[in-house]
């Protein structure tokens, strides 16, 4: 009768909670790790990665942002060829303070700055704007004036510059300075995760425990 009633408290206890510390455990290195994340955004790999011709050639054939279409292969080349990159290490790195910090004072929202972005973005607009023109797949006349994913064989560049520049300029224009989010459930569960993943490797000697005193309880009225 012991041996049945450890192996139901094993089964119904002991295992769920063996379980969470070996997956707590084999997570704890990196999870709670925010140097972690930050080395991974600054590994050269990611960006040469991001800037591979294979990431364009992969891109979808159009892309639709803020109501416009855009030829996918094409503007991810305009983009590979000016990438800010410091500037989008530093939004990343950013939002992964934020996280970590509701993590360890359950904060309960997210600020990021988007004001170095949106400079860097526009500074650079008419060159990937350049870039993008000149990768622009020939076709026919778009019928909804917000599709530019093709050049049509009637407008000039000129006229197509100004076209596309002016959607550009809106988009651009358009990204606010700052994003501020607050998110009532947010802090609770970061500090969740956190708790789950500092605590569950503590739980798991006594999740073996349950077993070993059920298994060896003195008392007679478990015999049969």
């Amino acid at each position: 009768m012991r041996r049945f009633l450890a192996g139901i408290l094993y089964l119904g206890v002991g295992l769920p909670v063996v379980l969470s510390s070996l997956l707590a455990l084999s997570i704890r290195p990196w999870a709670l790790d925010r140097n972690f994340y930050s080395r991974a955004v600054d590994d050269p790999r990611l960006w040469i990665a991001l800037s591979s011709p294979v990431a364009r050639r992969n891109a979808p054939a159009k892309v639709e942002i803020g109501g416009y279409v855009f030829s996918g292969p094409a503007l991810y080349g305009a983009i590979q060829g000016h990438l800010p990159e410091a500037e989008l290490k530093s939004l990343a790195n950013g939002t992964i303070d934020e996280v970590f910090n509701a993590v360890d004072s359950g904060k309960s929202g997210l600020a990021l700055d988007l004001r170095p972005l949106k400079a860097d973005l526009k500074k650079n607009s008419d060159a990937m704007l350049a870039d993008y023109l000149s990768a622009l797949p020939a076709g026919a006349p778009a019928e909804l004036s917000t599709d530019l994913s093709q050049r049509p064989a009637g407008p000039t560049d000129a006229a197509l510059a100004d076209r596309d520049g002016k959607a550009v300029k809106s988009l651009i224009d358009s990204i606010p300075d700052e994003v501020r989010r607050e998110f009532p459930a947010f802090s609770l569960s970061c500090c969740t995760i956190g708790q789950f993943v500092r605590q569950a490797p503590l739980d798991y000697p006594w999740s073996i425990q349950v077993a070993v005193v059920a298994a060896n309880d003195p008392d007679p009225a478990f015999d049969v």
